[in-house]
């Protein structure tokens, strides 16, 4: 499938600009294909197709929340971020190593 093709399959969800859009906003698989009406593995193949790379938003989702972790620290009190109920989580304490090891 080409870009072309696809507009004239998709073009009234969108098409290729609301396929890229999706990918941007680092929608899943499965919301990209619920949009489209069309299964997870038929946009992994699109991805493949279409923009030549495999597609798996969850490292920059992740990213994106350890920023957004290590931004909220920045303007919370010392003494307040031990009460925070996020302190034990996986992203909390990947984004206090990233904090610790600027330092």
């Amino acid at each position: 499938m080409n870009q072309k093709l696809f507009n004239k399959r998709y073009g009234e969800k969108g098409g290729i600009n609301q396929l890229f859009k999706m990918k941007s906003q680092l929608c899943t698989l499965k919301e990209i294909g619920g949009h489209f009406g069309v299964g997870r593995e038929r946009v992994r193949q699109w991805m493949l197709e279409l923009i030549k790379d495999k597609y798996d938003p969850r490292i920059a989702r992740r990213k994106k929340r350890i920023e957004e972790i290590k931004n909220m620290l920045k303007n919370t009190p010392s003494e307040d971020v031990q009460k925070l109920k996020m302190v034990n989580t996986y992203y909390f304490k990947e984004a206090m190593k990233e904090i610790n090891n600027k330092k």
